[in-house]
């Protein structure tokens, strides 16, 4: 009699030693995926903030690029195209296509990360590159014209 009893102890503890080890066992899988959930979170907050700073930098490289490109062409061939325009010898045309060649610079020199960020940000990034090469050319327009 005294072996049954403790026989039924035994499996009585083992039942419940088990049930507390399954019990432990799916507490920490809860605790674990929640802290992976914050850990996931707490990444993607970081890589947001990171392609926040990376995307400023894109456009201020753009900037900077943008407006020695405009500079350079301005210095070295618009002028001399302008003034072959007044005097009959050349095509309007072709000042407009130095916003191509403006751009085609810009597209070269612009590292590929930053250009990457710029096209996955802006949406419409080919016009915007326009636009800012348009903004630089109207600053050296009206620095030429203040005496």
């Amino acid at each position: 009699m005294m072996y049954q009893i403790q026989g039924a102890v035994q499996e009585t503890l083992i039942t419940v030693i088990i049930a507390l080890i399954t019990l432990a066992a799916t507490y920490a899988t809860f605790y674990l995926r929640k802290a992976t959930e914050r850990i996931k979170c707490e990444i993607e907050a970081i890589e947001d903030s990171k392609q926040k700073v990376l995307l400023h930098n894109a456009l201020d490289r753009l900037e900077e690029v943008s407006r020695k490109t405009v500079n350079k062409i301005e210095e070295v061939t618009a002028k001399k195209i302008r003034k072959a325009v007044e005097d009959g010898k050349a095509d309007r045309a072709e000042l407009e296509d130095l916003a191509f060649e403006a751009y085609a610079e810009i597209i070269n020199v612009l590292e590929p990360e930053y250009l990457k960020v710029i096209q996955e940000s802006l949406g419409d990034s080919r016009t915007y590159i326009f636009n800012t090469i348009e903004e630089h050319l109207k600053k050296i327009k009206l620095t030429e014209i203040k005496p």
